[in-house]
């Protein structure tokens, strides 16, 4: 693992932390001055996180994969037999487009009902993953921040979240979550032990191997799509969520490791994958 190189580049661009645990060890530490409390906006790695929340509610029965939005929550005709998998794998035929119209109204449970989806397959969104949200918030009764808190956060420690809320009043589940650097590191920890955290299962190790299973093959860049969560090509392949510029969290089980990268890098997202490829993946 080339870390004096590796710590040259998140200096050089400024990045505001890289975590990287081994064997549950800590092996690497960088954090810039002044951001070593700091609760950072983890955009897109949100998805991967609403990704153990539906897969916890699966786990308690509180829904199936074959769910559809219609047995839950109202919707457009267009979308009325979209599973819980199809919503997962990013594949309602809605579009940022489309999603844009809905942050943009004033009620967006109102607005989803009426927005038609003109895409066929897998299109990358953040309105399949609120659906998602509104799908728990029915199948559980509860709003989806409460559950989320007693399901997930509280058991692992991780104190100061935020998520930024729909019209709802819910999560918006596809981004918007903040958290430290550290308490990201946790979800890392649980994903890479399967779904256990100091012995305790808080989602079950049958789902988080379904998460990380590539249910959609090549879907953007040569990387497969999961459960919300990515897939790399390479063998060993590298499990990771990311957020634009430059959230990451990656998760390698064949060495295990874990390593969260949270940098501020408009233009440059992908700057953090890059490095990791480079300069960790190779390592012992």
């Amino acid at each position: 693992m080339l870390t004096d190189k590796l710590k040259e580049e998140l200096k050089k661009h400024g990045l505001h932390a890289c975590l990287i645990n081994q064997q549950d060890e800590r092996i690497f530490t960088y954090v810039k001055e002044g951001k070593e409390n700091n609760h950072e906006v983890l955009n897109s790695v949100s998805k991967s996180v609403l990704g153990l929340l539906i897969g916890i509610a699966l786990d308690e029965g509180l829904m199936t994969l074959k769910t559809k939005t219609s047995d839950l929550i109202s919707v457009h005709d267009s979308v009325q037999n979209c599973t819980v998998e199809d919503l997962l794998t990013m594949q309602s035929g809605y579009s940022e487009k489309e999603w844009n119209k809905v942050i943009q109204s004033e009620n967006w449970g109102n607005t989803v009902q009426k927005m038609k989806a003109e895409k066929e397959g897998m299109t990358y969104n953040s309105f399949d993953s609120y659906l998602l949200i509104l799908m728990l918030a029915e199948a559980s009764g509860r709003n989806p921040a409460d559950f989320a808190e007693e399901k997930l956060f509280e058991p692992l420690g991780i104190t100061g979240w935020q998520w930024d809320r729909s019209t709802e009043n819910y999560p918006i589940g596809g981004y918007g979550l903040k958290t430290s650097a550290e308490d990201l590191m946790k979800i890392g920890e649980l994903v890479l032990h399967k779904g256990k955290w100091n012995g305790k299962q808080i989602v079950s190790e049958k789902w988080i191997e379904s998460m990380l299973n590539p249910h959609v093959k090549n879907a953007v860049r040569g990387q497969s799509y999961g459960y919300h969560w990515w897939i790399t090509a390479d063998t060993p392949p590298v499990y990771y969520a990311a957020g634009r510029e430059g959230k990451f969290l990656f998760i390698m089980p064949e060495k295990h490791l874990s390593a969260v990268f949270i940098g501020e890098l408009p233009k440059q997202d992908l700057l953090p994958f890059q490095w990791f490829m480079k300069y960790v993946y190779p390592g012992d």
